[in-house]
């Protein structure tokens, strides 16, 4: 089976946050949320929630999602990145 997932930001006010959005056909199949933490010279960051539809569990999309979330942090000046269990 072949498709296109297309990973999005979500546009919001604060530059403090971001979610990114996986959608496949324009429906939304899973998402990822990133916040800073801290504004401390070493900025710190935490993963707030990730999402993934079951149906596309196992295909790469959280990956891809928190390559973005990585990409946003590096371009954001954040050192650390927090996961909790999620």
């Amino acid at each position: 089976m072949s498709y296109c997932i297309k990973i999005e930001q979500e546009k919001n006010a604060k530059d403090s946050d971001a979610r990114f959005i996986a959608k496949q056909d324009e429906k939304i199949i899973g998402y990822l949320n990133i916040k800073v933490t801290s504004n401390t010279q070493d900025k710190e960051a935490l993963i707030e929630g990730l999402y993934i539809e079951p149906e596309y569990v196992g295909q790469g999309i959280s990956r891809a999602l928190m390559q973005r979330a990585e990409k946003w942090a590096r371009n954001n000046e954040v050192k650390v990145i927090h996961v909790n269990e999620l």
